[in-house]
C-alpha cells in the first residue's frame, strides 16, 4: 500500500492561522495547498512540536444548571459501570520539548506535527440523570480475566469456549508507539492486564507500530454474523472483529419493531458477561432508529419507522440499560421531547436518517443530542440554499460525527472538508459493517430487506442504495493515512474518541494505568497481533491494499 506523506497537513488555528484565543475558533487540519491531492514530501519533518501529552479535560459544567449536572452525573456513573474504575491514571510519557523534533523514517505516518492542541474550549455535555435501578451491565474488572459470571448465562446454556486467559505476568513490548501527538520508539511494560509504564527507546524505531485497541460503536455484523442474531452470532462477530484490531465494540440494531428491538437489547445484555475472551468486548448496544425520517431512511425498512410522538416511553424503558447510542431524526413530531428524555436517561442521542434543516438539527443538538450517524449519508446535506443536518454537525464544535471511511459512503475528496471543520477530538471512525463483511460476495437479509455484496459494495437488492459497508476499523485507519491524515489522528478517531463519546475511560490511549488493549501493525498498517487485557491474539495479517 502506498502511504501518503502526512507532513502536507498542518495544524492551524482558525482562518488565516490566527490564534484560537483571539478568534474563538478551535484548531483544524489544513492542507498546505488548495488542492488536497497527495504529493511527495521530504524524508523528515522539522516542524516544531508544540502539543503536550496532557489529557484535555472539559472545564467544570455550570453549577447552576441542575439538568446538566444530572446528565453529567449519569454519564460518569455509566462510565464507572463500563470500566470498573473511578478515574483514569493521569501519568503520561514526558514531553519531548527537550529533544530533537526531527522525525525518523518513515515520515509519511510518523509525525503529526503537533496536531493536538494544548487548550480547548469547554464543552457543555448533554445531561443525564442516574438510572432508577441498578445496572446489570457487566464490569470486567470485578471478576478474573477470562471467566464469566454464571448468573449472567442464559438458562440451560452450556459454556465451553476454550477461553484465552490473559497472562498477568509482566511483559515488555518494543516498537513504534502511536501516542496522541506523535509516533516514538518506545518500550511499553504491561502487567496484570494494564499498561504499567512507557519509556522512549530508539530500538523501538525498528519494531511494529503499537496503537491503542480500536473501538467500533456502530457495527451491524462481521464475518458472516449479524448483530441481531443469536448469541452464537454475537460470539462470531466479536471474534471476527478482534482479528482486525477492534478490542471493544457496540453492536448495532437496524430499524425494527419495538418488541424486536427489546429482544435484541435483552440478548446483548445477557450475552455480554459471557462474551468470548478471544473476541472484542461489548460495551453496550446501539439502536439505529426507529424514530427516523422516511425521506432519508437509507437502507432502513420504512414499514418499521415510527413518529417519536407515537412511541410509548414505557416500551422504550426496558431498552435503556446498556443503550449507548440511539439515532433520531430531530425534525419529526415529538423528536425533541424524545431527545431530552433519552439524554436524561444517559443515552447518547445521535442525529441521523434525517431531512432536517440546519436550524432544526441545531435544535436537536441543543436538546441533548451529542453525535451524528454516518455523516453525509441518509441526511440533508450541504446546500447553499437549504443547509441541512450535515452543515449543523460540521459547524458545531461540541458534537461528534461518525465517518465511514470506505470511500463509498463518503468520497475521499470530501474527507478534507470534515477534517477542516471538526476538532480532532470529535471525529469518530465507524465501520457501519454488515454481517457479510469479510466473507466476499453474497446476499443476506437485514431488517427484512435483502442486501447484496458485490465487488466490495453492499447495496439493497431492490433499488441499489448503499446498505452498510464491508470494512473494519483497521481498513478505515489505513484509508485515512493513505489520504494524508497523520497516523495519531486516524488512530485517535478509531479509539479514544468513540470511548469518550460513550463514557468509557479505562482504555483507548497508550498511558500508564490504562487497560492493555493494543494493536500491533506492520509498515503497511496491517494487523499482526492484537492484545486484549494483556493477552495476545492473532491478527488478520497483511492485506496488501486499502479497501
Amino acid at each position: 500500500m502506498s502511504m501518503v506523506p502526512m507532513s502536507r497537513w498542518t495544524w492551524t488555528t482558525g482562518p488565516g492561522a490566527s490564534s484560537s484565543s483571539a478568534t474563538g475558533r478551535t484548531s483544524r487540519w489544513r492542507p498546505h495547498a488548495s488542492s488536497w491531492v497527495p504529493r511527495a514530501s521530504p524524508s523528515s519533518c522539522t516542524e516544531p512540536r508544540e502539543a503536550s501529552l496532557e489529557t484535555w479535560v472539559p472545564a467544570s459544567l455550570p453549577c447552576g444548571d441542575s439538568t446538566v449536572e444530572r446528565r453529567s452525573t449519569a454519564r460518569r456513573r455509566a462510565a464507572i459501570r463500563l470500566s470498573g474504575r473511578s478515574r483514569r491514571c493521569g501519568r503520561r510519557l514526558a514531553s519531548r520539548s527537550d529533544r530533537s523534533s526531527t522525525c525518523t523514517p518513515p515520515p509519511c505516518i510518523m509525525c503529526s506535527c503537533a496536531w493536538l492542541e494544548t487548550t480547548r474550549r469547554p464543552v457543555s455535555l448533554p445531561p443525564s440523570p442516574t438510572r432508577p435501578r441498578p445496572s446489570p451491565w457487566p464490569t470486567r474488572s470485578s471478576r478474573p480475566a477470562g471467566t464469566a459470571s454464571p448468573s449472567r448465562l442464559l438458562p440451560g446454556r452450556s459454556r465451553s469456549r476454550n477461553l484465552h486467559v490473559a497472562d498477568a505476568s509482566r511483559q515488555t513490548l518494543v516498537g513504534r508507539a502511536v501516542l496522541e501527538d506523535r509516533v516514538v520508539g518506545a518500550r511499553i511494560v504491561v502487567a496484570g492486564g494494564q499498561i504499567e509504564a512507557i519509556e522512549e527507546d530508539d530500538e523501538g524505531q525498528n519494531g511494529p507500530f503499537l496503537t491503542p485497541g480500536f473501538v467500533d460503536v456502530h457495527v451491524h455484523g462481521w464475518g458472516g454474523h449479524d448483530a441481531m442474531g443469536n448469541e452464537a452470532a454475537l460470539d462470531g462477530m466479536a471474534r471476527a472483529l478482534l482479528r482486525h484490531g477492534v478490542t471493544s465494540f457496540v453492536p448495532a440494531a437496524v430499524t425494527s419493531p419495538l418488541d424486536r428491538l427489546a429482544a435484541f437489547a435483552d440478548r446483548v445484555r445477557q450475552w455480554s458477561p459471557a462474551a468470548p475472551e478471544d473476541g472484542a468486548e461489548p460495551l453496550g448496544f446501539n439502536i439505529e432508529g426507529p424514530c427516523i425520517s422516511p425521506e432519508k431512511k437509507g437502507a432502513q425498512n420504512e414499514a418499521f419507522i415510527q413518529l417519536p410522538s407515537a412511541v410509548d416511553r414505557g416500551a422504550l424503558g426496558p431498552m435503556l440499560d446498556g443503550l449507548r447510542i440511539m439515532t433520531v431524526a430531530p425534525e419529526r413530531d415529538g423528536a425533541l421531547d424524545l431527545v431530552r428524555w433519552l439524554a436524561d436517561a444517559g443515552v447518547n442521542v445521535s442525529l441521523g436518517h434525517s431531512n432536517a434543516t440546519a436550524p432544526e438539527a441545531s435544535q436537536g443538538y441543543a436538546a441533548g443530542a451529542r453525535t451524528t450517524t454516518h455523516l453525509f449519508n441518509a441526511m440533508s446535506g450541504v446546500d447553499n440554499h437549504r443547509p441541512g443536518l450535515a452543515v449543523a454537525a460540521l459547524t458545531n464544535d461540541e458534537v461528534y460525527v461518525e465517518l465511514v471511511a470506505d470511500g463509498l459512503h463518503v468520497e475521499r475528496s470530501v474527507w478534507p472538508i470534515v477534517l477542516r471543520a471538526k476538532p480532532a477530538t470529535r471525529l469518530v471512525l465507524v465501520s457501519d459493517a454488515i454481517g457479510l463483511a469479510g466473507t466476499g460476495d453474497g446476499r443476506m437479509w437485514i431488517g427484512d430487506l435483502e442486501v447484496e455484496v458485490r465487488n466490495g459494495e453492499c447495496r439493497l437488492v431492490s433499488d441499489g442504495r448503499l446498505a452498510g459497508s464491508v470494512i473494519a476499523l483497521d481498513t478505515a485507519v489505513r484509508n485515512l493515512v493513505a489520504a494524508g491524515v497523520p497516523l495519531p489522528l486516524a488512530v485517535r478517531a478509531a479509539s479514544r474518541n468513540p470511548l469518550e463519546l460513550i463514557g468509557a475511560g479505562d482504555r483507548g490511549t497508550l498511558a500508564p494505568g490504562q487497560r492493555a488493549d493494543l494493536v500491533e501493525l506492520d509498515d503497511a498498517l496491517s494487523v499482526l497481533r492484537v492484545m486484549k487485557r494483556g493477552g495476545w491474539y492473532p491478527g488478520a495479517g497483511p492485506t496488501g491494499a486499502t479497501a
